[in-house]
């Protein structure tokens, strides 16, 4: 390699160093034990000498050959700014950007802000959802959970899992990103077209278990399937779940399940959050359109489309 002429300036394009590892550094500490120069040992690690010198001269500081912390560049805001900020967002952690600047009166730019509040560990993340819950229904939620908290995998393996679902086509495709400037955000070939019009949806029943799953089935009335899907999978050891839907909770509807000699588990009201069978639904949208990429442009409604799209989703639904 030529040498940098004196005074000249340097190449942008120069490769910083990399760390050196803990075996290397290892391999430099024993070669020296073993009586080997720092240049016989620069020259069998392909390392410059200066390197070898100096990992020698650390070791002796740091017998482990740990990489101290680098500190970073430091934060460009002061110590009472930061717990004026902190103050805030303890007290409103919803608030916005724009409202945290102006109720602090601190004017940072998005970078110094994001660097500053991840130094002191906190995050920014959109709201997690869940039924709006009153004490009464949390406090059953809260009993519900202290008598299943020792479950085993097992246990829970024996439970039938069961909801229905609204699919609307079109739903469930993967988010574009784009690569452009940000004046060319509305730019047609920039931005993702959805069609016009009511969008098109169906619904369907589906349940799994430790072992197994049932059919995807298009709903329609639930005593058809009790009768032709639930009497099917279910088997003895079994205890079935489901919501608290009026429908359910029928007179008709207990007396069917006490002929059948079928556990129902108790169920908290307003808890879908908790049927694990929710996070199922996501997945069955995303696989219809491995099923069939070209699912949103499918037309029209009725008798027609129900089918077609029910026999992707059953399709999906068996892939998973």
């Amino acid at each position: 390699m030529l040498r940098r002429p004196p005074l000249t300036s340097i190449s942008g394009n120069k490769t910083p160093r990399k760390k050196l590892s803990l075996l290397t550094k290892g391999e430099i500490s024993g070669q020296a034990k073993l009586g080997l120069t720092p240049t016989q040992i620069a020259r069998s690690l392909n390392v410059p000498p200066s390197t070898v010198r100096s990992v020698l001269g650390r070791l002796q500081t740091t017998p482990s050959g740990t990489n101290k912390s680098r500190s970073g560049r430091p934060l460009s805001i002061t110590p009472r700014a930061a717990r004026i900020l902190l103050r805030q967002l303890r007290s409103e952690p919803k608030i916005t950007w724009r409202q945290l600047k102006t109720n602090t009166g601190i004017d940072l730019d998005a970078r110094t802000l994001n660097a500053t509040l991840r130094a002191y560990g906190i995050s920014h993340w959109l709201a997690l959802r869940r039924p709006k819950l009153t004490p009464e229904v949390a406090l059953l939620r809260l009993k519900w959970a202290e008598k299943h908290v020792g479950w085993t995998v097992d246990q829970w393996g024996q439970v039938i899992w069961s909801d229905e679902a609204s699919v609307t086509r079109g739903t469930g495709k993967a988010r574009e990103w784009v690569f452009g400037t940000p004046d060319q955000k509305w730019d047609r070939n920039k931005v993702t077209e959805m069609p016009n019009g009511k969008p098109f949806s169906i619904m369907v029943w589906g349940a799994f278990w430790g072992s197994g799953r049932s059919d995807l089935y298009l709903l329609d009335r639930d005593f058809e399937i009790l009768d032709h899907n639930l009497a099917g999978i279910w088997e003895p050891g079994l205890v079935f779940m489901q919501d608290n839907a009026p429908i359910r909770r029928a007179r008709k509807s207990k007396l069917w399940f006490q002929e059948m000699g079928i556990e129902v588990m108790e169920w908290p009201p307003y808890s879908p959050d908790l049927n694990p069978i929710e996070n199922l639904w996501a997945l069955l949208k995303k696989e219809a359109y491995k099923v069939y990429p070209d699912l949103d442009l499918l037309k029209g409604k009725g008798d027609e489309a129900e089918t077609q799209l029910f026999q992707i989703l059953q399709k999906a639904w068996m892939n998973g």
